[in-house]
């Protein structure tokens, strides 16, 4: 994601925190294991620094951030634009008008009014477990592993620190 980062200008700030130079890619499918190198390289940077410094970006490039508020009511369109009713705990709604809307909510959001089911009939359920753990060296690789129903992937992102992350089936947790 260097590459991408570059032309809007965050790299400095990315940088700064001394990500992990990632230049190798490594995938394990049970008993077989495959190593390349990457194309070109990138950086293992935690996401809660990335996202902050994306966030902080963003609000000094102009874009309106409102955070913990819930959205009440969109209308409109890519066209005519967007109009939207923001509520705050304890305070009044406010409106806005928008070019563009992004909804951030997260994975279980469902629009108001409809009912959450946490998994649909004859669907696996999956549970996701993250953590950062020290003295695990990569060698400068991203790491896949896929086990049975599910995977887990590693990455270092700094000073001695891997982003561990695995998806698996709920029932065999």
């Amino acid at each position: 994601g260097a590459d991408v980062l570059s032309p809007l200008g965050v790299s400095p700030q990315v940088e700064a925190h001394h990500p992990q130079p990632i230049d190798g890619f490594t995938l394990t499918a049970g008993r077989s294991q495959t190593r390349h190198r990457l194309p070109s390289p990138g950086w293992g940077v935690s996401r809660w620094v990335l996202d902050s410094l994306l966030w902080e970006h963003a609000m000094r490039s102009g874009v309106a951030t409102h955070e913990r508020r819930e959205v009440e009511q969109v209308t409109g369109d890519f066209q005519r634009g967007f109009s939207l009713t923001l509520q705050h705990a304890g305070l009044s709604s406010t409106d806005m008008r928008a070019r563009a809307v992004l909804c951030a909510a997260g994975r279980g959001w469902q629009p108001r009014g409809q009912q959450w089911t946490p998994h649909y009939r004859g669907r696996r359920r999956f549970v996701g477990l993250k953590a950062h753990v020290q003295g695990v060296p990569l060698d400068r690789h991203v790491e896949l592993h896929t086990i049975r129903h599910g995977y887990c992937g590693m990455v270092e992102v700094a000073d001695g620190v891997t982003n561990l992350c695995c998806w698996v089936e709920a029932e065999l947790l």
